[in-house]
């Protein structure tokens, strides 16, 4: 394993050009129990597009080891190349580094310090702090920004999940430089890409992107100091200066108002927080660059400045607290999707007027889903059918020695599926049909309450008589037939033309297939072309009603999809490169088959997730 001990050796080797490691096919990550360099991994700590980050431990002592994809990105040496920087520069954020595995190896893992503590975006949920300890937090990311700043480095993306709380002693750490550079550094994304979170990004940056298209955006320290302004914002009021309803969607409108927009004082918003600070926090998001702060020194005085000042006001919690008067009523009757989205709206404009924090949480609402959420009742359905059919099993073992019937199990029949196409006036391409199945027999549609009384209603009948009609349903059938295609690159110009239009890497859509009829679900024949039209777009580029089109491809039990273009409602036409993702959350590669699936006529679910990729695989 290689130490960080002759970082100029390390830079020079990797600044001239991705090393040839850089084209092996992503591995599996090293499973926990292992020992990588050295070092025993024993929890993983987090995960996200800039590499998954474990707890490891080596001669009795923790360490953190991240772990970056090699695979088709420079982004992994450049995050070392600033580490080691910081390193000279004083702050320790590399210890050292390596690559696994050691043959053909297709990660490089980076040797960090290990903080033992929550970052701040929960620890200030939990602890509902006042703000004397906010100004204190900041003043610890404030230090040991100057010092970063000092080291020629931006971090680019600082945010209340990027800062580490310690429990030993409450003092706040920077961490996460995956998305950081340098002065002077070679460049390594596309020149519209623009690193960094949106709600935290400067209006420098945002001008320079609109006004030198196809140039890259050069770091600035000010990008990091607008950001701890916005920071600072969510800490006093828990909400941003600007904001839009769907931030990730809707990246243009939220540029706009980060231009154009004052945002609210903090201390109008919250009347708890401090006059001083509530204006501090203004002047650091001033719009032109010369009346902010002129760097992170100056921040560090002014907090200084504000704290000598401070009263015992200042102790008090800037939110309100958790209680029994902030307990919500269950929401009993189903909500269709504009009556969801309406209280969504209502309840997020109250809790920016009435900002909570601090522990115990409050229960939360339960409203039924509408129509596109369809995930969280799936799973209800699941678990309320496994309890009814334990009990109904338990049930009859006891009934069994007085009965004189002999018990057996039956299952019921499969109704027979449509599978013509056609073709919708929005698509290019034929799409698949919805499900014929009738609305008294589509159990996809029902509530969980209906799905437990019809199956406890089925299972108490087969009690009575001895046997039992209740039985879970059949395996999705095994649809061998169609091989799964071998990975491939985008489409020529898929990715200059998404970045141009403010698609990044692993973002997220929503799409519903076409036709649909409003159906949970729809039958796909095998080789028919498909067409997804966008739920919740609201960019510029790609607005809501554009049509995804592409193809679908059967494994055993999923179905994966490959889509390549997009068209939007006023006729335009990109290229694209987007999979098929069975949910937001968990982002598994592919869409689960739905029951009753077989070869010839595969159920999917209607709605779901596109995930944009760098490649095919």
């Amino acid at each position: 394993m290689n130490e960080a001990g002759v970082p100029h050796i390390a830079a020079r080797r990797w600044r001239g050009a991705v090393p040839r490691w850089a084209d092996v096919e992503d591995s599996p990550l090293p499973a926990l129990g292992e020992e990588v360099g050295g070092y025993r991994l024993e929890a993983r700590l987090g995960e996200g597009g800039q590499g998954t980050v474990y707890r490891a431990r080596r001669e009795g002592q923790l360490y953190a080891l991240k772990f970056r994809a090699l695979a088709r990105s420079a982004w992994p040496w450049r995050e070392l190349e600033v580490g080691l920087r910081l390193r000279l520069g004083g702050e320790v954020t590399v210890l050292g580094y390596g690559l696994w595995p050691q043959t053909e190896p297709s990660h490089l893992f980076l040797i960090m310090p290990y903080v033992n503590g929550r970052s701040l975006e929960v620890w200030v949920r939990t602890k509902n702090p006042s703000a004397r300890k906010v100004v204190l937090l900041l003043l610890d990311v404030a230090w040991q920004l100057l010092d970063i700043h000092r080291a020629g480095v931006v971090h680019r993306d600082i945010k209340a999940a990027n800062v580490l709380v310690r429990d030993e002693d409450g003092r706040a750490v920077l961490v996460d430089f995956g998305v950081g550079t340098y002065t002077g550094a070679p460049h390594v994304t596309h020149p519209l890409a623009l690193p960094g979170t949106p709600l935290f990004r400067s209006p420098e940056a945002l001008r320079f992107r609109r006004e030198h298209a196809g140039e890259h955006a050069p770091p600035r320290p000010s990008d990091d100091l607008w950001a701890m302004g916005v920071l600072l914002y969510w800490l006093l009021t828990n909400s941003y200066p600007f904001e839009t309803q769907h931030p990730r969607e809707d990246e243009g409108g939220l540029a706009n108002r980060i231009l154009r927009e004052t945002p609210e004082p903090p201390h109008e918003r919250n009347p708890r927080v401090p006059r001083a600070l509530g204006e501090l926090c203004l002047r650091m998001l001033e719009k032109p660059l010369e009346a902010r702060l002129p760097d992170a020194q100056a921040l560090c005085e002014e907090l200084e400045t504000v704290l000598e000042k401070a009263d015992d006001s200042w102790d008090e919690p800037l939110c309100e607290p958790w209680g029994p008067d902030a307990a919500t009523t269950i929401q009993e009757r189903e909500l269709d999707l504009g009556d969801w989205a309406d209280r969504e709206q209502r309840l997020k404009e109250y809790a920016r007027r009435h900002a909570r924090r601090g522990e115990p949480l409050p229960p939360e609402e339960t409203p039924a889903p509408p129509p596109r959420t369809r995930r969280l009742a799936k799973r209800v359905n699941r678990v309320v059918a496994g309890l009814v059919l334990t009990a109904s099993l338990l049930a009859l073992m006891l009934a069994l020695p007085h009965s004189a019937s002999t018990s057996r199990v039956t299952t019921p029949g499969q109704q027979q599926e449509g599978s013509q196409s056609a073709a919708p006036d929005e698509a290019f391409t034929p799409a698949p049909v919805a499900d014929a199945a009738t609305p008294k027999d589509n159990m996809l549609a029902k509530t969980p309450r209906q799905t437990a009384s019809r199956l406890a209603k089925a299972c108490g009948t087969a009690w009575a008589v001895g046997q039992l009609a209740c039985a879970t349903p059949p395996a999705p059938a095994q649809l061998t037939s169609a091989s799964l295609p071998p990975p491939a690159e985008c489409p020529p110009g898929a990715w200059d033309a998404m970045s141009a239009i403010g698609i990044k890497p692993t973002e997220i859509r929503l799409g519903t297939f076409l036709p649909n009829n409003n159906a949970a679900r729809i039958v796909v024949p095998p080789g028919t072309p498909v067409s997804l039209i966008e739920e919740w777009g609201q960019d510029d580029a790609l607005p809501q009603k554009t049509v995804f089109m592409g193809e679908l491809f059967y494994g055993a039990e999923r179905a994966y999809g490959r889509f390549t273009q997009a068209r939007t409602p006023q006729g335009k036409v990109y290229p694209v490169c987007m999979e098929l993702v069975g949910d937001e959350l968990e982002l598994q590669n592919g869409e689960q088959f739905e029951p009753g699936s077989k070869p010839g006529a595969v159920k999917l679910a209607s709605t779901v997730y596109l995930r944009a990729v760098e490649r095919f695989d």
